[in-house]
């Protein structure tokens, strides 16, 4: 019982999560099916030619920046509830969470409007839940 005490502690008492995320395999996944979508449909829609090349070149130019998902957090990063978070050794600060699709990702925006994704299969099952539970329990206190 007591074992039991100190794994729910861990996770409703902590204000923030700590976290190592890696490259997501879902992300790639997903870049390539909305280029491929917009491809398709730039290639059967009714616009001219010249305007589907430019509309074309301009989504490849994205693709290969990768600017098509907004920018992943790879690497060591510290969530303190929503109120801020620590990567690359610099402090954003959150303006808001969205959870609607927590089970692939979660989206974070900061004050300057930048988006960030973290992506569920770029980091450990056990990490990504304590993160959503210190997420959520943020939210409830608020």
């Amino acid at each position: 019982m007591l074992v039991w005490l100190i794994k729910l502690s861990r996770i409703t008492s902590v204000k923030c999560a700590k976290l190592q995320i890696f490259r997501s395999k879902i992300a790639h996944v997903l870049t390539i099916a909305i280029v491929l979508s917009i491809t398709w449909a730039i290639i059967f829609s009714p616009i001219p030619l010249v305007v589907s090349v430019f509309i074309g070149s301009k989504l490849f130019i994205y693709w290969f920046h990768q600017q098509i998902l907004p920018t992943a957090i790879l690497g060591s990063v510290t969530i303190h509830g929503r109120t801020s978070f620590d990567w690359q050794e610099e402090n954003y600060s959150i303006r808001g969470v969205n959870l609607l699709f927590a089970w692939w990702f979660i989206a974070l925006k900061d004050n300057r409007g930048s988006g960030y994704l973290i992506w569920r299969d770029g980091c450990s099952n056990i990490d990504y839940r304590h993160l959503l539970v210190v997420l959520k329990n943020a939210h409830r206190s608020r």
